[in-house]
């Protein structure tokens, strides 16, 4: 029994409703496939004059919209205070994500002032290297001159 609720009771509901229930909430199935359920299922003798009725999740949950039942009233609350968690948690994990998209994009803004600031470092480096090898060449050059000078003596 779904919801505490008599089949009939279901029925008058959902035809009481119908607005409320699109054919995306639930929808008559064939003989073949109420055959084949009721092969995979235990279910009861009974019959139905006017077809059966299947619900998808959404229409699931309607129904507890629409029944009077306690069962009903209790399911329907729960629903509601799981759809207001979801909300807050996805709303809470949309602010960290947000807060994280931040952080890396000033990562990522960081990092390429750092790679700018050692290029520049580095064509400084190689000009220092540079004129330090040219002066260490030209102190050579006059050692060398020195120790000629000092041979020929």
């Amino acid at each position: 029994m779904l919801y505490k609720a008599k089949t009939k009771r279901i029925n008058e509901a959902v035809s009481r409703n119908s607005l409320k229930f699109p054919d995306r909430f639930c929808f008559k199935i064939s003989e073949k496939e109420y055959n084949f359920l009721k092969s995979q299922i235990a279910t009861s003798k009974g019959g139905s004059r006017k077809g059966h009725t299947a619900f998808t999740e959404e229409g699931v949950a309607m129904l507890a919209t629409v029944l009077k039942s306690d069962v009903a009233t209790k399911v329907s609350i729960a629903i509601m205070d799981a759809f207001v968690s979801m909300r807050h948690y996805i709303n809470s994990n949309l602010l960290e994500q947000k807060y994280i998209n931040n952080q890396v994009m000033k990562d990522t803004e960081d990092i390429k002032l750092l790679q700018e600031s050692f290029s520049k470092f580095e064509e400084k480096n190689k000009l220092v290297i540079f004129i330090l090898m040219v002066k260490y060449m030209i102190h050579i050059l006059k050692y060398m001159k020195y120790l000629a000078v000092q041979e020929k003596v």
